[in-house]
């Protein structure tokens, strides 16, 4: 799976992970585990991105998404979440970090016709419609949601 001819699976997990690694609290050493959460989190942000950014806002974007996914996980442990394969972490906000910058980089040099981001001079417009798409996605998910989770918790109150 390769963003661009320059961008291919290794260079995704070292830029996502060019930050601290959140998985080890106490200590800032990289872990295997971080480096694969790494590469998941630069794919999971570089998917939405992929056909409205050139290769450097996609190396952008994966930095982006290693460091901030990496702040994600380590909220996890500061408030005790149970999200032992970091879906939270990795998937929600790196999906989210990737759709919205998409706002910031997007250009029509593959896609011709397409809009273009704040930074070529597309202005806000982009950038509010990936926030405003991604707002709604989140509620719509929640509100689907919200009647299988009570049903989940019922059903685990009356375990012994």
């Amino acid at each position: 799976m390769s963003v661009s001819p320059v961008l291919d699976d290794l260079d995704r997990a070292l830029l996502a992970r060019l930050g601290s690694d959140a998985r080890t609290p106490v200590s800032a050493l990289a872990t295997t585990l971080g480096v694969a959460s790494g590469a998941v989190a630069g794919a999971v942000a570089i998917t939405p991105a992929c056909g409205f950014v050139t290769p450097v806002g996609a190396l952008v974007i994966g930095l982006a998404a290693g460091a901030i996914c990496s702040l994600a996980i380590g909220l996890k442990y500061r408030f005790g979440f149970d999200d032992s394969l970091d879906v939270v972490g990795v998937h929600l906000v790196g999906g989210l970090v990737g759709t919205l910058l998409i706002g910031f980089f997007a250009t029509d040099a593959y896609i011709a016709d397409s809009k273009l981001g704040l930074f070529y001079g597309g202005g806000l417009d982009q950038l509010w419609r990936q926030a405003a798409a991604a707002g709604a996605v989140m509620i719509e998910r929640w509100r689907e949601r919200r009647p299988r989770m009570a049903t989940i918790d019922a059903l685990l109150e009356k375990r012994p």
